[in-house]
């Protein structure tokens, strides 16, 4: 009885009988009608018995839940349009569908993330979306009931998928955000020390870090210490300190790769940034590496990083994506160290031109054009809470908060939500400048130079 392969085509165009064109997540008669499409791009097979006697109509033989749940998701991570690119929520999502089946929280979670991402373009979930996200959450948490037997990094995935569809529903819905991240690094301290072995477990266990990590910029409740340092001595390989200072001289000296941007170090810089005390020195080393790596990016071509004038010689959206991410993270992390060494230090009006440069090219990475939104776009509102909180000048914040606005409204992310960031840190540099003997709140060096 051999397969035939069938057609391509959304569930909703086979139904009426129209040409589909294929297009994912939705296709273009789906998008326009602004209707639910499922199933585009997935392969279908049509079988027929030869033992039979003349001809016999071709028949679909259905897939169990298994196969109809990876298919689906697959059908999601296929996608390669940079505006709906899955990747920015983890390389490590490409590992899922050969775990589907083996946790029925990650199974139910993973079904649901296909259906809401497959509507990101739609103004309204559909009440299919919203039931599913509702089994979801009864299934994780039946299944953080049960002792976890092995499946830490099946439930830790399940946990990232509802959070992920958590946000996406109530960004939409503006119903009150529930932040999971604490749920994970509740995990993460609970496992860490576990014996995370397989390709699989170690991408989920570094993907988790990475979230956790930069949310800890903002998030004073999350500690990184000492669980974050058993999840390093599991993804890197160990090195003695001369032969991290040797990596990082060699890594410096190479035009292509950013020694700033190694998990380690920015852990030790968000560390640094929270608990600057007696760590000026190595504060002002790793500010010098991040200047570093900004100028060697900043020397790439123009055409490795989003610009408004496409063309056919260009790489891939997402070799630009990765270009564009890596120069906004630097930016984020150099505004904050900047600002750490200006509040807990005397002035130096070094750091306080670089931080009007600091801004500006926060702001210019920022502006990026439409054809990239939404997920295309997700580095650039750290960059901005950083560069508004960092700013000392009018001007400067008043085109920050033009773009917060646009990028709240096109991610659907509310903008007290936002602004909720830019405070923080603004109280944070407060406090700082607070503990520094005969520092005034605002230096009138300060005002001088942002013109106030």
């Amino acid at each position: 009885m051999p397969g035939v392969p069938s057609s391509r085509a959304c569930d909703e165009c086979r139904k009426r009988k129209k040409k589909c064109n294929l297009a994912m997540p939705v296709c273009a008669r789906c998008a326009q009608l602004k209707i639910k499409c499922f199933g585009v791009g997935q392969q279908r097979y049509k079988f027929i018995n030869r033992n039979a006697t003349g001809l016999e109509p071709l028949r679909i033989v259905s897939s169990n839940r298994t196969t109809l749940i990876t298919g689906h998701l697959i059908s999601r991570l296929e996608v390669r349009d940079i505006r709906y690119d899955t990747n920015c929520f983890g390389a490590f999502l490409h590992l899922i569908p050969k775990r589907i089946g083996a946790n029925n929280a990650l199974d139910i979670a993973a079904d649901t993330f296909a259906t809401v991402y497959s509507n990101l373009h739609l103004d309204q979930y559909p009440v299919q979306a919203l039931v599913k996200h509702g089994k979801a959450l009864t299934a994780l948490r039946d299944c953080l009931k049960m002792p976890l037997d092995g499946q830490v990094a099946e439930i830790a995935t399940a946990i990232y998928f509802t959070m992920l569809n958590d946000d996406l529903i109530n960004n939409r819905t503006n119903r009150p955000r529930v932040s999971h991240i604490e749920i994970l690094l509740h995990l993460l301290q609970m496992t860490a020390h576990w014996n995370w072995k397989s390709k699989f477990e170690l991408e989920t266990l570094l993907t988790l870090t990475g979230i956790v990590v930069m949310e800890s910029l903002g998030n004073p409740r999350i500690n990184l210490e000492p669980w974050v340092w058993n999840v390093l001595e599991k993804v890197e390989a160990p090195k003695s300190a001369e032969d991290r200072h040797l990596h990082t001289e060699a890594m410096r000296k190479s035009p292509d790769r950013f020694p700033s941007l190694e998990l380690r170090r920015i852990i030790e810089t968000i560390q640094m940034i929270r608990e600057p005390a007696h760590r000026s020195s190595d504060l002002q080393f790793n500010y010098n590496l991040l200047l570093s790596d900004l100028e060697k990016l900043n020397r790439l071509p123009k055409s490795l990083f989003f610009n408004n004038e496409p063309s056919t010689d260009q790489p891939s959206p997402q070799i630009q994506l990765g270009n564009q991410t890596r120069l906004a993270t630097v930016l984020t992390l150099a505004l904050m160290v900047n600002t750490v060494l200006q509040e807990s230090s005397s002035l130096d009006t070094n750091l306080l031109s670089e931080n009007d440069m600091l801004v500006e090219e926060s702001i210019a990475v920022s502006q990026i054009p439409d054809r990239y939104m939404p997920l295309g776009a997700c580095y650039v509102t750290p960059c901005l809470i950083a560069a508004c909180a960092a700013s000392h000048n009018p001007k400067q914040q008043a085109v920050i908060a033009g773009l917060l606005g646009e990028i709240s409204t096109t991610e659907g992310t509310p903008t007290t939500c936002v602004m909720d960031g830019v405070g923080g840190w603004r109280r944070k540099w407060e406090d700082m400048r607070r503990q520094v003997p005969g520092r005034p709140l605002l230096s009138a060096a300060i005002c001088r130079h942002a013109g106030g």
